[in-house]
């Protein structure tokens, strides 16, 4: 939140005007808006209500024998991000297909560059990545995914199945700046799914898309065949990512009902690897526990559940169930199987304590208010660029996002077990034992001090 004063009217200035008002005329405009909205910030907020929904491009209502277990050539959108990443390893594991992995870059040489880089951060192996992985320099936002005609046509007849992974996840930015890669980006997808051949899509979207479903309709049960629509009216308090996948989720309603083979995944929070701790060190979660750890106290949200599952566990989860036909139309939630396997906010802090960090839980309020005094006094603390998303207050001006997620709704994953049964994959429990490895992790990284500031035995 910007603090300006427009002829004598102090002004809270959202974060997302920024974004979306780049110059100086154009924030002048936004400043006009919401001075005649008396500061209301409503009066700037994405109305899902009212948003034309991008429609997807058409398609060739042709028939073909679908590959699903046994494609020759995969495409990948999002490999170099860390579900994106073990993706990728499963399919080089799991299948004989080669792996066509878009990846922003200038060259081929840089896009392998890449995809290894991150294979070695996390853990991966990568002896199978130049024999099978195939990497194509582009982007999700430019137009046919920064391809010429004739290479946007190549792909589409070489393709058999496509797994679009790639989005810019930011929980800060508002959906004016994510709309070209996460909303344009899955257009661009949809039209080459449709081009040629009949491919099927597998969408990694997110538990996200419901907001915060129970504190607006006190719907404490979200199932995977529930309407979309049922967040529509209140999604427009949170932030732009969520905002841009249902409006991707959307679109691919209208795509499936075109007929096109879609399956659509909502993840939970994504930890680290159940074995080695590797761990995505930028995701909302892992900031908030080093950020927390940093500042040495952690805010009291007692009732927030985290609907956490473990990398391994969500990219072996996508693949089994994107390789059955059976399931081609469906929505699979990529969540904890039960209550047993998820934990509460501020379980995480308390294990966190019990490993040897010194938290005081303090209320929220207070929390936040000594997290900005701690990034203004040091802005190493890895919360620092988050420091909108847990300040500004956006419904009633007085809760942020993250108080209207205290009371988070439970996310049935029936079709998903269902679709597992007989794999013998399993969700791991995310437990004290777990949050152990992650830590040990963090510290090999040097993202935390050698030795914990007490005891373990303390």
């Amino acid at each position: 939140m910007v603090s300006l004063i427009a002829d004598d009217l102090s002004i809270e200035l959202p974060i997302r005007c920024v974004y979306e008002s780049p110059t100086v005329a154009t924030l002048a405009q936004t400043l006009q808006v919401l001075k005649q909205a008396e500061g209301n910030p409503l009066s700037v907020l994405t109305d899902l209500t009212t948003l034309a929904i991008p429609q997807p491009p058409p398609m060739a209502r042709q028939r073909t024998q679908l590959p699903l277990e046994s494609p020759t050539a995969v495409f990948l959108t999002g490999a170099t991000g860390f579900l994106g990443a073990f993706l990728l390893h499963e399919l080089l594991q799991q299948t004989q297909a080669q792996v066509f992995c878009l990846v922003r870059a200038n060259s081929r040489q840089e896009a392998f560059n890449r995809l290894q880089a991150t294979f070695t951060k996390y853990g991966l192996p990568v002896a199978n990545l130049a024999r099978r992985a195939v990497p194509v320099p582009g982007n999700l936002s430019q137009p046919r995914l920064g391809l010429s005609e004739t290479q946007f046509s190549r792909l589409a007849d070489q393709v058999d199945v496509i797994y679009h992974s790639g989005a810019t996840v930011n929980f800060v930015k508002p959906y004016s700046a994510l709309e070209a890669e996460n909303v344009l980006g899955t257009k661009a997808v949809l039209k080459l799914a449709g081009k040629g051949k009949l491919k099927p899509v597998n969408y990694i979207s997110t538990v996200g898309v419901f907001g915060a479903i129970a504190y607006f309709t006190g719907q404490n049960t979200v199932y995977e065949n529930d309407d979309l629509d049922l967040s529509r009216d209140f999604l427009c308090w949170d932030d732009g990512y969520a905002q841009s996948k249902w409006v991707a989720e959307k679109m691919l309603l209208v795509a499936k009902a075109q007929g096109l083979p879609i399956k659509v995944f909502r993840p939970g929070f994504i930890a680290g690897n159940s074995h080695t701790g590797a761990t995505n060190l930028r995701d909302f979660l892992s900031r908030s526990l080093l950020g927390c750890i940093q500042l040495g106290a952690y805010p009291d949200l007692v009732n927030f559940k985290n609907q956490v599952v473990t990398v391994d566990y969500a990219s072996q989860a996508i693949l089994h169930i994107s390789q059955q036909p059976e399931a081609i139309g469906g929505t699979f939630h990529i969540t904890p199987w039960s209550s047993v396997h998820d934990f509460a906010w501020n379980d995480l802090f308390a294990w966190a304590q019990d490993y040897g960090y010194a938290l005081q839980r303090l209320p929220y309020g207070r929390w936040k208010e000594q997290l900005s005094e701690h990034c203004r006094q040091a802005q190493d603390n890895v919360l620092y660029p988050l420091l909108p998303f847990f300040n500004e207050t956006i419904y009633e001006q007085k809760l942020t996002i993250l108080e209207l997620y205290e009371n988070t709704a439970d996310f049935d994953c029936s079709h998903a077990i269902a679709a597992l049964k007989g794999s013998g994959i399993q969700c791991p429990v995310v437990d004290r034992q777990m949050l152990f490895t992650y830590l040990d992790a963090f510290t090999e990284q040097q993202q935390l001090p050698q030795s914990p500031p007490l005891s373990l035995s303390a």
